[in-house]
């Protein structure tokens, strides 16, 4: 039996009379989590590849069946008949979803708040909870996700919402999906997004800018320490909650990457890049994305940080970093920073500005360390902004105590909570029999999930 981070997985190896073998401390390891899972109210489920085994038959929790080729017949203690015959592998997975796992009829669907590439994002709240507490449900279409082979790109936002535990990083409360859509429930963000802030105010001031740029540089920094590039860094993915700290959202574009991942035959490249990981898709939003993406040898974490200078570069400025594109569309390679403004920026971001969009990988600054010790950043307690102890924005300090309203015309593009008919069909979706097991959409099996702490928040 192979353990990993999501899934328990069982090698089977059945032939035409036989039987399997379980080994007693794989059956004991079981049995606990039999147990655990029993105690939780959870289901087992099992995704069965290429195989039509009658489970229902079959306690493979319980009762695991292993190889038996390499096992001595007298440490055998039972024998699994099995009906049928062939080579595959079981997957159990440890996320399983609750019996009280949600669906759309659980929700009232309030207002449409953004809208990305691959779904519409809207206001919503439970109908029976012990509070009025207000979500941010994001609706992805089933038929766009297969059409452009997005599958594996929804499990990893998935797993990071999920999974990842940060200050700074939107979390997970609710996922689960009706024949047509698959759903992600995460906390409402009264503060809208960065763009419409900037929109709002042109630009942000230094200490602001340096603030945000803090919260922003510890998630970024988490990230990579995971092994996750995060690919779509821009200021429309960075949310403000009621006290103006960040959230980082929207990782459809995220990549966790792997083992497999390294650039050993790369090392002797032209660019002599040395590092451990790499992936090669073109993705992400085009003036964000760094020079490297598109230069086909490969490349990792290191593209996160140029986003993050024109991030800094956005904030501090309202424009963008660079004047035009290129003749041939590759955009602002090459260019020049634009340091000619209006109100000057100071020696330190400057510096730190022109450092972060190097071109050149071998120059650009991609030492965490060396970006949190820069001089822009001098005076940061960095144990201070992680507990968010520093207040952020006057202007934002009070919207806890705005109404819903208030919070969604002051921080909300009008174009999205003005459309009543975004809602109107998601409110009419619900009358339609979407009764659906996840195992009739291999697709997308093991998708429904419910935090405990959203568990004790609905009502009984």
């Amino acid at each position: 039996m192979n353990f990993n981070n999501n899934f328990f997985y069982f090698k089977l190896s059945y032939r035409e009379s036989l039987m399997g073998v379980l080994d007693d401390k794989i059956s004991k390891f079981c049995n606990k989590l039999y147990n655990y899972f029993s105690s939780n109210n959870q289901n087992i489920s099992i995704e069965n590849k290429q195989c039509s085994i009658l489970s229902n038959q079959i306690k493979l929790l319980s009762e695991p069946i292993l190889n038996n080729e390499n096992h001595d017949i007298k440490k055998v203690k039972k024998y699994i008949e099995l009906k049928e015959y062939r080579n595959d592998d079981f997957i159990i997975s440890k996320n399983l979803p609750s019996k009280k796992s949600k669906s759309l009829k659980d929700f009232e669907i309030l207002r449409l708040i953004g809208e990305g590439s691959f779904g519409k994002v809207f206001l919503t709240k439970l109908r029976e909870s012990k509070n009025n507490k207000q979500y941010a449900m994001k609706i992805i279409e089933k038929e766009n996700v297969i059409k452009w082979k997005q599958e594996n790109n929804i499990f990893t936002e998935r797993y990071i919402l999920q999974n990842l535990n940060h200050p700074f990083i939107s979390k997970l409360s609710f996922a689960f999906q009706d024949y047509e859509k698959l759903y992600l429930i995460t906390d409402f963000m009264p503060g809208g997004d960065l763009m419409h802030k900037l929109i709002s105010y042109g630009k942000l001031s230094e200490r602001i800018s340096k603030l945000y740029a803090s919260e922003l540089f510890l998630a970024i920094d988490f990230l990579h320490k995971n092994d996750i590039i995060f690919r779509d860094l821009k200021p429309d993915n960075i949310l403000l909650d009621e006290f103006g700290h960040i959230k980082l959202t929207d990782f459809g574009l995220s990549k966790k990457l792997n083992c497999d991942d390294n650039i050993n035959d790369l090392i002797k490249s032209k660019k002599n890049i040395k590092r451990h990981k790499i992936t090669y898709s073109i993705c992400g939003t085009p003036n964000y994305i760094a020079p490297e993406v598109y230069e086909g040898i490969g490349y990792s974490k290191e593209i996160d940080w140029w986003s993050f200078g024109i991030v800094i570069y956005e904030m501090l400025t309202g424009k963008f970093p660079f004047k035009k594109k290129n003749k041939d569309n590759t955009f602002y390679f090459n260019q020049k920073i634009n340091f000619n403004l209006k109100f000057p920026l100071s020696n330190d971001a400057i510096d730190l500005i022109e450092k972060l969009l190097e071109n050149d990988i071998q120059k650009r600054l991609i030492d965490p360390y060396k970006i949190m010790n820069h001089n822009f950043f001098k005076g940061i307690n960095w144990d201070d902004v992680y507990n968010k102890r520093i207040e952020i924005d006057n202007n934002n300090s009070n919207i806890s105590n705005k109404s819903v309203e208030e919070q969604l015309n002051e921080n909300f593009d009008k174009k999205f909570i003005e459309n009543k008919i975004e809602v109107e069909k998601i409110s009419e979706s619900k009358n339609k029999d979407n009764n659906y097991l996840e195992k009739n959409y291999s697709s997308f099996q093991n998708f429904s999930f419910a935090c405990k702490e959203s568990k004790e928040e609905i009502i009984a």
